[in-house]
This record gives C-alpha cells, sequence and structure tokens, in this order.
C-alpha cells in the first residue's frame, strides 16, 4: 500500500491548503484531494513543486507499506428490499421509500505479504439498520458476522500505520457504498422529483440512493 503524507506535512508546519495552493500554483482542489488521498495520480510536477515548497524529499512525501488488500464482493448476495410503501409521497427521507429486511452476502479478502505469499480471508457481512446522520442523509450499516474468525486478517491490518489504515477503511467502505446501492436500486422502482428542498433541482429516488454511503461497522476496518 501506498498513499501521499501532505496532510500530515501540512498539519506540521500549520499550512493551510488555500496558502500552499497560492504558493506553488496548483489548484485549491487538487491539494484537497491529494490531502485525502483520493487521487488515483499525482503529477510528477505536483511532487516536485510540494516537495521543493516543504523542503523534504520524495520518501517523506510518501508512505509504502509492502503489504496489499483486494477486495471482492460477492456476485450472488442474499437479500429481502421492499419496493415503495404504498401511499409513498414526496419526503425527504429514503427509508419512507423502502426498507431492508435482510441483506447478507461475502467480501473476499486476498492480502498479499512483501515475499509475494498470499493469504486469504472471507468475511460474512449482513445488514444491521440505516442510520440517521441529519434529517433527509442516512447510511446503510453492516457488520461482519465472523470477525472473531477473522485474528488473523486483523493482525495484518493493525500492522499498518494509522494514515495507511484510514486509506484501508475508505477502500472498503467506497467499495460496499457501491456495491451496496446499485443492488437496491435494481430492486426497487424509482420516484421523480424527490427531496424538492434540497436544492432548485430535484432529484430522483434512484439517484438519492446512489448518493448514500453504506459503513461496515468493524473491529478489523476502522478509521483513525
Amino acid at each position: 500500500m501506498i498513499r501521499n503524507r501532505l496532510s500530515e506535512l501540512l498539519s506540521e508546519r500549520g499550512l493551510k491548503i488555500s496558502r500552499v495552493a497560492k504558493d506553488v500554483k496548483i489548484a485549491r482542489s487538487s491539494l484537497t484531494s491529494m490531502t485525502q488521498n483520493d487521487s488515483e495520480m499525482i503529477r510528477y510536477d505536483a511532487i516536485d513543486k510540494l516537495c521543493s515548497y516543504l523542503h523534504i524529499s520524495p520518501s517523506e512525501f510518501f508512505e509504502h507499506n509492502p503489504i496489499n488488500f483486494d477486495f471482492t464482493f460477492d456476485e450472488e448476495p442474499n437479500y429481502k428490499i421492499n419496493d415503495v410503501f404504498e401511499g409513498f409521497e414526496v419526503t425527504a427521507n429514503i427509508t419512507h421509500a423502502f426498507s431492508i429486511e435482510n441483506f447478507d452476502f461475502e467480501i473476499l479478502v486476498d492480502v498479499e505479504l512483501d515475499n509475494r505469499q498470499k493469504l486469504n480471508f472471507d468475511l460474512d457481512v449482513s445488514y444491521k439498520e440505516t442510520e440517521k446522520i441529519t434529517n433527509s442523509q442516512h447510511r446503510f450499516i453492516f457488520t461482519i458476522k465472523n470477525e472473531d474468525e477473522n485474528i488473523g486478517l486483523k493482525k495484518y491490518v493493525d500492522s499498518l500505520s494509522a494514515g495507511l489504515k484510514n486509506l484501508l477503511f475508505k477502500k472498503i467502505n467506497q467499495k460496499l457504498s457501491g456495491y451496496v446501492s446499485e443492488i437496491i436500486v435494481k430492486n426497487i422502482d424509482d420516484i421523480e422529483e424527490l427531496f424538492p428542498n434540497k436544492g432548485e433541482k430535484c432529484t430522483t429516488l434512484h439517484k438519492e440512493i446512489l448518493q448514500t454511503d453504506s459503513r461496515l461497522s468493524s473491529d478489523i476496518f476502522k478509521e483513525y
């Protein structure tokens, strides 16, 4: 695994993204994406400018661990999702539009070590609840039912730095969010002109679901 340390480097120096963006002439949005490690590619000239600006070497800009994790999601999950409730009207709450009775699937985790040795772990994942974040924003929560049987996986995750643990946490939850939302959308009818109070443009139920995050509640994958 590899990540950039830009967020820590700026924090250690008390530098704000807006100031750095102006000084090195890199778009603020690009720097923000870099600090969050959301960029799959970083331009060489950007690395060069930042290293010169921060007076560091490229080896100090990046953090690397030879362990790599790959996630494969079940192609045949077991789920029951109830369609729109009878009498459903325009609302700001997607939980009024459908319900998840059960949603179970496997996540296959492949761990590659620095000696090219590969280890396999199978996670049994189950839907727990829909968490309310705000009046109009929710999150689907899932748990790992056989977490105690995967102590070996936890050992390798725990060997990572806090920064790489956060990167792994973000990676698995981004994959989970896309996986869950796409399955829900395929199994319920869409509703036009939903959530009219969220802005000038109305959205649809399907679009709202695709923008709803899922989160794995786990002692193995945690945010630091």
